[in-house]
């Protein structure tokens, strides 16, 4: 694959289909992509998750949304996140927020992907909202991935799994 890259570089290429695009640097996405995504967005995407006060999203975790989550996760694309936050910053129009604490990966995982999506996002929506963010969790355990779980299993899986690493309320 290195040898592509010279001639379609990444960021040549659409984040979420692959396909060249002619439009310019932009948001990395080709029109299809973009318009995909906008069909899909949604103001607030709320859901019940057990002890958690509200849940937000830009989009449902589909098509085009799912592969540039990806191709962020999986693709390690970090310029995928910038995409992402925007879109996640766009929920937050009327909301106040202290600080945004993203979940760190364990040495291990951050070391085989290079970065951590989660920073990543925090950072691209705190840029857009001017919120800031801080590194207030320590993962004390490494833990299995999660993708493959189903919701019990998940939730047994990240137990203990983090502490605060400075005083926050």
């Amino acid at each position: 694959m290195g040898i592509l890259n010279i001639f379609y570089p990444p960021y040549a290429r659409c984040y979420c289909c692959g396909h060249p695009r002619l439009d310019g640097m932009g948001d990395h996405l080709c029109g299809p992509c973009r318009e995909a995504l906008k069909s899909i967005r949604k103001k607030e995407i709320f859901f019940y998750v057990e002890s958690i006060d509200t849940v937000y999203a830009p989009y449902p975790y589909e098509d085009a949304a799912r592969e540039l989550i990806h191709c962020l996760k999986y693709g390690c694309v970090r310029d995928a996140a910038k995409v992402l936050g925007r879109d996640m910053a766009a929920c937050l129009d009327e909301k106040e927020f202290d600080a945004l604490v993203p979940v760190p990966l364990h040495e291990g995982r951050l070391i085989e992907r290079g970065f951590n999506q989660a920073e990543l996002l925090a950072r691209a929506v705190g840029e857009q909202k001017n919120i800031p963010v801080l590194s207030a969790l320590v993962r004390l355990k490494e833990t299995g991935q999660q993708a493959k779980l189903e919701k019990e299993r998940r939730m047994r899986n990240m137990e203990g799994a983090f502490q605060s690493s400075r005083k926050v309320r």
